[in-house]
């Protein structure tokens, strides 16, 4: 019989891996490998563990499909964590080298951030500002005015002021909060401000009904723009609610805490 030799070193697999298709940050521990390789790579074997290579490890078969990819959980601390990857073909041939990619685990918020502004104020576009609340924000903010529940408006400004008139009489509360580098929004810090713009003219009279809980007036109600309202501030202040009444030339009102049973 003849016998044919084969000295013919067999193909070697190749590739690369990507871990989130080579994103810097992550705010998950479960992660990605995105993987790459030619047609002799048949198994597969991936640790953050660089020694574990050399100890006999267990190559697993390489994903079918396109494009190949395995789901792998980080078990480094914050910061920085490396993953080592190897190819093998169905011959047993390990590709060269033990290739690696990092990425930055960051689960952890930024500081909510400060807030300031006017608490009291007759302006009804008043502006609020903010600082970074420190904790490894970047400079990312976004707001909401009287919610935390609706749509965020996102910036890198540091200060908001309604484009138009909000509602006078009332609080209002702005929510900001901070973003890191890997997509973390900070807990929201919040300011909050009273508009009150209205007042009784000189020579008008007040007379308090405790029967019914409503303060009635003679005399006429404007607010801080000359226009006819429904609410009112007297010395001493009172504190009053939902005015009852049309809104021009209304003369009863119900207060939303009493602090007089008396007239003035």
């Amino acid at each position: 019989d003849e016998f044919l030799w084969d000295f013919t070193t067999p193909a070697s697999p190749s590739g690369s891996m990507k871990i989130n298709k080579d994103d810097k940050y992550t705010t998950s521990r479960k992660v990605e490998l995105n993987l790459s390789a030619n047609s002799y790579a048949a198994y597969l074997y991936y640790s953050q563990d660089r020694a574990s290579f050399d100890q006999s490890p267990a190559y697993e078969a390489l994903p079918s499909g396109n494009p190949k990819k395995v789901s792998f959980d980080l078990t480094g601390l914050e910061g920085a964590n490396t993953v080592y990857l190897r190819y093998m073909s169905r011959e047993g041939n390990l590709y060269t080298d033990v290739m690696s990619d990092s990425i930055i685990l960051d689960t952890i918020a930024p500081n909510a951030p400060s807030i300031s502004g006017s608490a009291s104020t007759t302006s009804q576009t008043p502006t609020w500002t903010w600082a970074s609340g420190g904790g490894g924000g970047n400079g990312t903010f976004r707001y909401q005015l009287d919610s935390t529940a609706g749509t965020w408006t996102e910036t890198t400004a540091a200060s908001y002021t309604p484009a138009s008139a909000i509602a006078a009489e009332v609080n209002h509360i702005l929510y900001v909060q901070e973003r890191d580098e890997a997509g973390n929004w900070s807990s929201s810090g919040a300011f909050t401000t009273t508009i009150e713009t209205l007042s009784v003219s000189a020579g008008a009279t007040q007379y308090w009904n405790s029967s019914t809980s409503s303060l009635s007036l003679t005399g006429s109600i404007t607010d801080a723009g000359g226009i006819a309202s429904c609410s009112w501030s007297s010395t001493p202040l009172l504190t009053f609610g939902t005015p009852i009444g049309s809104p021009n030339g209304a003369t009863s009102y119900s207060p939303s805490t009493p602090t007089a049973t008396s007239p003035p």
